[in-house]
């Protein structure tokens, strides 16, 4: 279903015995989002803000883009941006989409594209994104290639652990 989106994920280093969610990072992050996609004529609100009616929406529903928490990012009533984190002893993961448009698999949820006139483009919104992290995070970005010990690992993991079918059925 992850068909017509931006994908991130952010991982930093927890201190040990910290525990529940860091709220913080969460809201900074959607901060950092919601100034991205201003800064490309587009104008979201966290769901805890929002008054518009909500579309499409359904708390037990299967597709994550028709569920709702407080924080997830609307535009015109549709969820448009959710995010999630998985913390273990010493790390914390933060994951999240961006939904730019509607997919053929679930038409009946629109990306940002299908709810404003103009268009989005993507090196622009990555660029704004990358930016207002930074900002918000104060972090430096470095960018460069996977190393070759780096690919070598991640394929090893894929067979050893991400392609067998007791990771992928295990819950």
């Amino acid at each position: 279903m992850h068909h017509h989106e931006l994908t991130y994920s952010l991982i930093m280093p927890q201190a040990v015995g910290m525990t529940g969610p860091r709220l913080d990072l969460y809201e900074k992050t959607h901060e950092s989002l919601i100034s991205a996609l201003l800064d490309c004529g587009v104008q979201v609100t966290p769901f805890h803000r929002s008054d518009q009616t909500l579309c499409g929406w359904q708390c037990d529903a299967f597709l994550c883009f028709q569920r709702r928490t407080a924080h997830d990012l609307v535009l015109s009533g549709y969820k448009v941006v959710g995010s999630a984190q998985r913390k273990s002893k010493a790390s914390l993961l933060q994951h999240g989409s961006l939904l730019l448009d509607a997919s053929q698999f679930a038409p009946e949820l629109p990306g940002v594209n299908d709810l404003v006139a103009s268009s989005v483009e993507l090196p622009e919104l990555t660029q704004a994104i990358t930016r207002r992290l930074s900002e918000e995070l104060g972090v430096n970005w470095i960018e460069e290639d996977f190393s070759n010990d780096e690919k070598e690992r991640s394929e090893v993991l894929v067979q050893e652990r991400f392609s067998l079918d007791r990771w992928l059925y295990r819950r």
